[in-house]
C-alpha cells in the first residue's frame, strides 16, 4: 500500500493522473448533456454526429480498454521451431500448443492477486485486474503470409482455434537504426532540451527506443518519417473464446472459450494429437524431411553467435 501511494506522488503519474482527469471532466460533459438518450445504438449514433460525441467515445473506450484489454491479451514475441525440428514444422506445434487450456491456466496461476504496477501507481492503492486470458496476437516476418501460421487450426470442443490474418502493420519500426545511432539521437535531445526525453521508466509510455529516436530527429528537424522501413508485416489474430470481445469491453465477467476446461491435459494433448496427424504423418514421408534431420549439425544449424561454443556445451546447458 505504503509504496504505491508513494510511487503515485511522483511527478510522473502526478501528470498522468491530471491528464486522464482533464479528458475525463471534458467528456463527461457530452455524456451528462445526452444522459436523455436512453438506448445505447442512438446514443452511438448522435456521438459519431460530432467530434466531441466522437472525443467522447474515445475516452470512454480508452479507459474500458485499460481495465481489460492489457490483461486479457497477450502478444506472442518469439515463435518458431530451431534445427531439427523445423524439418517437423515443429513451429506449428508451438503455434497451436499457445493455444491450448494448459497456456489459459498457467496464464491465471501465474496473474493470480497480481498487483498492476502502473494501475496500482495511478490509484495510489494496490489494483488487481482480472486474469483471463482470451486473446493472442503476433506478426509475420513478410508482408505477405507466413509458412509459420498459415493454416494453423485448432479443433476444440466449442469451436475452432485459428490464426487469423487481419491486416499488417504500417510499415514503422526501429530496426534500421542502431544502438549507436540511436544513443547519439538521446544526447542531441539532451543537449538541446536539457533533459532526458525518454528515461524508459515503466509507466512512462510503451515503445521507448521509437520515442527517442522520434524526439532526436525533430531536435535535428528532420522528417519523423525516416522511422518507416516499408517493411509491412502480416498481422494475425488469435480469439481464444467465441466472446473474446465481449469480455475485453466489460460486457460479461467470465468468458466461454473454445476449451471445456474439464481435463486440460487430455485438451493439450489434442492439440499434439492433431498436429501430428495433420502435419508430422505427411511431412516424415518426404525423403527431403528425414534427410534434413539426418544431415543435423548442431555447430553448423545452431550457430548463433561467437559467444557461444557448441564444442564445449550440451544442447541442455541452454535450457
Amino acid at each position: 500500500m505504503i509504496k504505491f501511494r508513494l510511487k503515485s506522488e511522483t511527478a510522473l503519474f502526478i501528470k498522468k493522473r491530471a491528464h486522464t482527469l482533464q479528458k475525463l471532466l471534458r467528456d463527461r460533459e457530452f455524456f451528462l448533456n445526452h444522459s436523455d438518450i436512453k438506448d445505447d445504438r442512438e446514443f452511438i449514433e448522435a456521438a459519431l454526429e460530432s467530434e466531441a460525441g466522437r472525443r467522447a467515445l474515445r475516452t470512454a473506450l480508452k479507459e474500458t480498454k485499460k481495465r481489460r484489454v492489457g490483461a486479457g491479451m497477450m502478444n506472442i514475441q518469439v515463435c518458431g521451431a530451431i534445427p531439427p525440428y523445423s524439418h517437423l514444422l515443429g513451429g506449428k506445434l508451438v503455434a497451436m500448443a499457445l493455444t491450448g487450456p494448459e497456456i489459459i491456466n498457467t496464464y491465471r496461476e501465474k496473474y493470480a492477486g497480481y498487483e498492476s504496477k502502473i494501475a496500482s501507481a495511478m490509484k495510489g492503492a494496490p489494483v488487481v485486474k482480472q486474469n483471463e486470458l482470451v486473446f493472442l496476437d503476433t506478426t509475420g516476418l513478410y508482408k505477405v503470409g507466413s509458412a509459420q501460421y498459415d493454416r494453423v487450426r485448432v479443433p476444440a470442443p466449442n469451436g475452432q482455434i485459428e490464426y487469423e490474418d487481419i491486416g499488417e502493420t504500417s510499415g514503422y519500426g526501429s530496426v534500421q537504426f542502431g544502438a549507436k545511432t540511436r544513443e547519439q539521437l538521446a544526447t542531441v535531445t539532451e543537449l538541446l532540451e536539457d533533459r532526458k526525453a525518454v528515461r524508459g521508466r515503466f509507466g512512462e509510455g510503451v515503445a521507448p527506443k521509437m520515442r527517442q529516436i522520434r524526439h532526436g530527429m525533430e531536435n535535428l528537424g528532420l522528417d519523423g518519417d525516416l522511422l518507416k522501413h516499408e517493411s509491412p508485416r502480416v498481422i494475425y489474430a488469435v480469439p481464444l473464446s467465441e466472446e473474446f470481445r465481449d469480455y475485453l469491453f466489460g460486457l460479461v465477467d467470465s468468458p466461454e472459450y473454445y476449451w471445456s476446461m474439464d481435463d486440460t491435459a487430455q485438451e493439450q494433448q489434442s492439440i499434439y494429437d492433431h498436429w501430428k496427424y495433420r502435419w508430422v504423418s505427411k511431412r516424415v514421408q518426404r525423403d527431403q524431411t528425414l534427410d534434413g534431420i539426418k544431415a543435423f549439425d548442431p555447430i553448423e544449424d545452431l550457430s548463433i553467435g561467437h559467444e557461444i561454443d557448441f564444442r564445449n556445451h550440451s544442447i541442455s546447458d541452454f535450457f
